[in-house]
C-alpha cells in the first residue's frame, strides 16, 4: 500500500518537476483529469478492447500509461488543495475518515476506468508499481533539470 512518507515525495517531486516546466504550473488552468483520461484511452489500447480482433497485451506500455495517469492524478490533487502542506495533503489523500476525499478518490473516472477495464492489473498492483516508477521517473527528471 501507498505510504504517507512515498506520497509525500511524490507529491513533492512532481510539483518541482511542474514547477521546471511552468513556474507558474498551479495558475495555468492546465486539464490534469482530462489528461489522464486520455491517458486511460491509451492503455485501453495497450490492453487491446477490440473482443473481434486477436490481440496481446503490450503490458510495459500499459504500465508507462498507468504511470503517466499517476502523474496527472498527483498534479490535479495539488492543485484542489492548494496548500504546499503536503505532509497534511498527503493525510488527507490517505485518510478513510475523509468524506470528501474519499468520494473524490473513488469516483474519479479515471480510477474507475482503470479498475473496470485492466483487470489483469489490481488497482493495489497499479498503485503500487506506479509510486515506484513514478518516484524513479521523478528524482531523474528532477536531477536531469538540475
Amino acid at each position: 500500500m501507498l505510504s504517507q512518507c512515498t506520497l509525500v515525495s511524490m507529491l513533492t517531486l512532481q510539483d518541482d518537476v511542474n514547477r521546471l516546466i511552468d513556474p507558474c504550473w498551479r495558475a495555468s488552468g492546465n486539464p490534469f483529469l482530462r489528461a489522464a483520461m486520455m491517458e486511460a484511452a491509451e492503455a485501453l489500447d495497450h490492453h487491446g478492447w477490440k473482443w473481434w480482433k486477436k490481440h496481446s497485451i503490450d503490458l510495459p506500455q500499459l504500465q508507462l500509461e498507468l504511470v503517466d495517469i499517476w502523474h496527472f492524478l498527483l498534479s490535479d490533487w495539488i492543485i484542489a488543495h492548494p496548500t504546499k502542506d503536503f505532509e497534511a495533503l498527503s493525510a488527507l489523500l490517505l485518510s478513510n475518515r475523509s468524506r470528501a476525499t474519499s468520494l473524490r478518490l473513488m469516483s474519479s473516472p479515471i480510477i474507475s476506468m482503470t479498475w473496470i477495464c485492466f483487470p489483469c492489473c489490481s488497482f493495489k498492483w497499479a498503485c503500487s508499481r506506479a509510486s515506484v516508477l513514478t518516484s524513479r521517473c521523478l528524482a531523474k527528471s528532477w536531477v536531469d533539470a538540475r
